[in-house]
């Protein structure tokens, strides 16, 4: 690895490191999205079971004005279902009452429901939702139950969560839920405002590895060109020593000085060494004639 990296440019280890970070964003924006869906998700489910927590207190009190004489069974009944009926929270959230059989007991938002068997009502999966419905409140008294729900302004069901929770004298089973495509859209905007978050803090980073890729290639370059060219006279800008490149560039200028230095030598001694040539052979042209 260290051999494979030594024989690479410091550009392209540059980009490795923002491709690295790029790809380390990215699988933090996706862990973020998980993380924020299921924070959501709790939530909701939490907010959904203190309202039906709440409405299931309505069928308390009126029951408590049958049990106390204040109120007949079917006038009790019959107000804690007008009662319920109106009742919505979140803008358009509302509860529904089926029993124990099950069958519908009211449903506000389709009442053409109320009274119907509810036994054979199945989701496109085929979950017989109703059913489970009951199965849990038998098995706990009160939990979560999921399926698909028909949905406005949708033409296939969605995907809901619902939570219901039984009211054991008249044998009601109250319910409310939240449906999961809701919970996905808070989600995935979260995520698109944290992908959005990460390209900035990503365009940064290209930009400063561009800057800094640029800072240390110029010069050296500049360096392997000086010494590429052989002329001994040029020199590099060494600043103010501080840096390793401008210490670098202290280094190679005292090179070129002392080169230098050697060329000036060795040219005046093969000067010397020329002149005492000449010399020679002009003394040789005397002794011949």
């Amino acid at each position: 690895m260290t051999a494979r990296l030594s024989s690479t440019s410091i550009m392209t280890r540059l980009v490795a490191i923002v491709v690295l970070a790029a790809l380390g964003m990215g699988a933090l924006t996706v862990i973020a999205s998980v993380l924020v869906r299921d924070r959501v998700m709790t939530e909701r489910q939490d907010a959904t079971r203190a309202v039906v927590e709440s409405a299931a207190g309505v069928l308390a009190y009126f029951g408590a004005q049958e049990t106390s004489g204040a109120m007949s069974r079917e006038a009790a009944q019959a107000a804690a279902i007008d009662a319920v009926r109106d009742m919505r929270y979140s803008g358009e959230e509302y509860f529904w009452i089926n029993d124990m059989t099950p069958a519908m007991v009211m449903h506000p938002i389709k009442p053409e429901m109320d009274g119907s068997d509810l036994s054979q009502n199945a989701d496109p999966d085929g979950k017989l939702l109703f059913v489970e419905m009951v199965d849990v409140v038998k098995a706990d008294g009160a939990g979560f139950v999921d399926y698909q729900w028909p949905k406005p302004g949708y033409e296939a069901a969605q995907p809901k969560e619902s939570y219901v929770v039984g009211y054991e004298p008249w044998g009601w089973i109250i319910g409310s839920g939240v449906y999961v495509d809701d919970v996905q859209r808070v989600a995935l905007g979260d995520a698109a405002r944290l992908a959005l978050a990460s390209l900035v803090v990503l365009a940064v980073t290209v930009a400063v590895c561009i800057v800094i890729a640029r800072s240390i290639v110029a010069p050296i370059r500049r360096a392997a060109q000086v010494l590429g060219s052989g002329d001994l006279s040029i020199r590099l800008d060494e600043g103010r020593g501080r840096t390793e490149l401008e210490q670098l560039a202290v280094s190679l200028n005292a090179t070129l000085d002392r080169s230098s230095s050697v060329a000036d030598e060795v040219a005046q001694v093969a000067a010397r060494l020329d002149a005492s040539a000449r010399q020679l052979l002009a003394t040789g042209d005397d002794i011949a004639s």
